[in-house]
């Protein structure tokens, strides 16, 4: 019966219209049941299943029911239900703080530890609260601490984690820590992109190394890379204000030759 079960549960098997409402129903009904027969009990698989269709199928409250159940160790746990839970967690904005808590099972699991993505996901959840000054050198910790965590597991960073938090550090205005990241990236195999460099000029700009960042600029501009509109503009205001007008027209029309014709 067991296999039958998790057969039926397994919605990537039966494409179509298994997020409807009555299927969500009748399915998480079917895994009700079976884990009141006799003898059975549901594998991290089977709750990993039912918390992705509980999803899609935006019954959130069911899914946060079952996501309780997995941190009160009701199934076997594995990695992709952990990061699941975490992903979960960290859209939901009253379920923050128990994506960290499953972050720290995690530390403490023998064969469950944290990955790339298991920090990735906690590193954006934590730069989308960088929305005031104030509240940037709070989270700024935090993002201090993941970085050590995840350099202590021997876990190595993509371009992406390393922008995340090079981005934290240049909205805090640390930017002498935004460039020890950015120094570092080679370390790791990681080329530095139009993102890295955006964010730490932005930061130089706004923390008043304007010709620090208009340097930085320049050297990504001889590498081809093209920065967001929005650093376009910070940069040319900075030039202005330091009434290098000179530069500023120039990078104006470096913008207007690179078709930059809206702030993003």
């Amino acid at each position: 019966m067991g296999s039958k079960a998790q057969a039926r549960l397994h919605p990537l098997r039966r494409r179509g219209s298994f997020t409807s409402p009555t299927r969500c129903r009748s399915r998480l009904d079917i895994f009700r049941w079976t884990a009141l027969q006799r003898g059975y009990k549901h594998t991290d698989t089977t709750y990993l299943t039912m918390i992705k269709l509980l999803i899609s199928a935006k019954r959130y409250r069911h899914a946060e029911t079952l996501i309780e159940e997995v941190i009160a160790g009701a199934c076997p746990v594995s990695v992709p239900l952990y990061n699941t839970v975490i992903r979960f967690c960290c859209g939901r904005k009253f379920l923050f703080n128990r994506a960290f808590d499953v972050y720290k099972k995690m530390l403490k699991s023998d064969d469950c530890k944290p990955t790339l993505e298991t920090f990735a996901l906690l590193f954006n959840s934590l730069l989308r609260r960088f929305n005031r000054q104030t509240v940037c050198y709070v989270y700024l910790h935090s993002i201090r601490s993941l970085a050590k965590q995840m350099k202590a597991l021997g876990i190595i960073p993509d371009t992406f984690v390393l922008n995340m938090i090079i981005k934290a550090y240049s909205k805090c205005l640390d930017v002498d820590g935004a460039i020890r990241v950015f120094r570092e990236m080679g370390l790791y195999g990681c080329e530095p992109n139009a993102y890295t460099y955006g964010y730490i000029f932005k930061g130089l700009c706004e923390k008043g190394k304007v010709s620090q960042g208009f340097g930085l600029f320049k050297e990504m501009r001889e590498k081809g890379l093209v920065p967001k509109g929005s650093a376009y503009m910070i940069l040319i205001c900075s030039l202005a204000m330091e009434q290098r007008l000179d530069d500023a027209v120039d990078v104006v029309y470096d913008m207007l030759g690179n078709s930059w014709r809206r702030i993003y």
